[in-house]
Formats: structure tokens, sequence, C-alpha cells
């Protein structure tokens, strides 16, 4: 049986993640704090544990430009350029768009 992955951060869980990037993307200053320490949290390996366990046969699996959407998150909250996200730090790159 496949371990369920958990994140450790309830908001994000389905409808709440979809609701703080929507007050993300109104210029809602307290979701875009949030959204910095859970990439933060992210972004330094803490989860890279949970992103080793499979998905489960029965969920939907996105695909697609989800890295565009990540790359609108990181220069909005981090400031990065897109040669910064795509090109500086693979790391960085994988679990940010694992995250999103």
């Amino acid at each position: 049986m496949t371990q369920l992955l958990t994140l450790p951060f309830s908001e994000l869980e389905f409808p709440h993640g979809i609701h703080l990037l929507a007050r993300w993307q109104a210029g809602d200053p307290h979701a875009s704090s949030r959204l910095i320490e859970i990439f933060d949290t992210t972004i330094s390996g803490d989860l890279d544990e949970l992103f080793k366990i499979p998905a489960s046969e029965s969920s939907v699996h996105v695909t697609g430009s989800i890295d565009l959407l990540t790359l609108g998150l990181m220069h909005d909250l981090f400031g990065l350029t897109a040669a910064q996200f795509y090109k500086q730090d693979p790391e960085r790159y994988v679990r940010s768009v694992l995250m999103t």
C-alpha cells in the first residue's frame, strides 16, 4: 500500500491551497508571507522525504505548465528572474515546482 503524502501545512489541503493562491494573487500580504514560509521550508529540503512518496493511483496527476505558475510565485515572493529560477539552483526549481 502506498503511503499518503501529508504536507505539514493544513492550509494547502484542497480547497484551502487554491484559496491561499487566490488571496496571494489578490495582493493579500498575509498570504504572501505564508507562501514565503511554505516555500522556504520546501526549498530548504525539509519536505524531500514527502516528495519521494509516489502519488496514489486514484489521484489526479497534474501536468503542464505548472512551472510557469511557480515562476510567477518565485518572482513575486523572492524576486527571482526567469533565468535565476530555471538555471541558478536545480534543487530549488524542482522543490518549488513539486510544492506548487
